[in-house]
C-alpha cells in the first residue's frame, strides 16, 4: 500500500513538473516570437499561415467586438470570456479577425486619431501572434464570413483555415511565465516539506508545527496556479 501511495506522489510531481516546463516553454516561445515579429503590409494581402507574429499600422477597425465566446466550468463558473473584431485592410477590400480585450477598439480609435511629434497620422500599431480561428467560432461566425465575402470583403485565411491576429498573445505570455514561477516555488516548497517531515519525528510537535507555514504557502501558491492554468489553457489551445 505504501509503494502505491509513492508511485502515486512520483506521477503527481512529474505531472507538475511537466505543466511547469509546458508553461515556461509557451511563454518563452511567444515572447521570444513577438519579438522577432514580421511587419507587415496594410492591405494584409502577407498573412498566409499560422504561427507567425507580425506588426502594422492600420486605421479601420470594428467598433465594438463582433464575436465573443464565454468559458466556464459546468456552466456556472465563469472562467475568462474571449472577444473578436475585425481589422481591415487599409483598402478595404480584406479583413482579419484579431482576439483583444472588450474595450480594446477605444484604444485603437484612441491611438488612430493621435499625431505624432511631426502632426502626422499613422493609424494604431497591432502586434501579435497569427493562429487558426477555432472550430467552434469559425462555425458560429460563418454566417458574418459569407456576408462579407458577399461584399467583396475577404476573410483571410491561410487556403483552409480562418486565420486571426492574437493581440493577447503578449499578456497571456507574461501571465503563464508568473504562473509558471509560482508553480516551480510550489514544488521546491512541496519538496522541501516532504524532506523536513522525513527528518523529523512524528511526536516533535514543535518541529511540525514550524513546517505549517511552508505548506500552507505551498498550497496557497498550487491553488492559484490551478485557477490560473484553467484561465489561460483557454488562450493556449483556443
Amino acid at each position: 500500500m505504501k509503494r502505491k501511495g509513492t508511485v502515486w506522489t512520483i506521477l503527481g510531481f512529474l505531472m507538475l513538473i511537466g505543466i511547469f516546463v509546458l508553461y515556461l516553454f509557451t511563454a518563452v516561445r511567444d515572447l521570444v516570437s513577438l519579438g522577432n515579429a514580421v511587419q507587415i503590409k496594410d492591405d494584409l494581402t502577407d498573412i498566409r499561415e499560422d504561427g507567425i507574429s507580425v506588426e502594422g499600422d492600420f486605421y479601420y477597425l470594428t467598433d465594438g467586438p463582433v464575436f465573443s465566446m464565454k468559458h466556464t466550468i459546468n456552466g456556472l463558473i465563469p472562467i475568462g470570456t474571449e472577444y473578436y473584431f475585425l481589422l481591415y485592410s487599409n483598402d478595404l477590400t480584406r479583413c482579419i479577425f484579431v482576439r483583444a480585450s472588450e474595450d480594446y477598439a477605444e484604444e485603437f480609435y484612441e491611438e488612430v486619431n493621435t499625431p505624432n511629434a511631426e502632426g502626422k497620422y499613422y493609424g494604431a500599431h497591432i502586434k501579435g501572434r497569427v493562429r487558426e480561428l477555432d472550430s467552434q467560432i469559425k462555425r458560429e461566425s460563418s454566417d458574418m464570413i459569407n456576408d462579407l465575402n458577399a461584399e467583396g470583403i475577404k476573410v483571410v485565411s491561410d487556403g483552409s483555415d480562418i486565420l486571426y491576429i492574437d493581440l493577447t498573445t503578449k499578456f497571456q505570455a507574461i501571465f503563464r511565465l508568473v504562473t509558471s514561477i509560482a508553480l516551480l516555488i510550489s514544488i521546491i516548497l512541496i519538496v522541501i516539506l516532504a524532506k523536513s517531515k522525513g527528518d523529523v519525528q512524528l511526536d516533535d510537535s514543535e518541529s511540525l508545527g514550524s513546517l505549517k507555514p511552508i505548506g500552507i504557502i505551498a498550497v496557497v501558491l498550487l491553488l492559484a496556479c490551478i485557477i490560473s492554468m484553467i484561465y489561460s489553457c483557454n488562450f493556449i489551445f483556443n
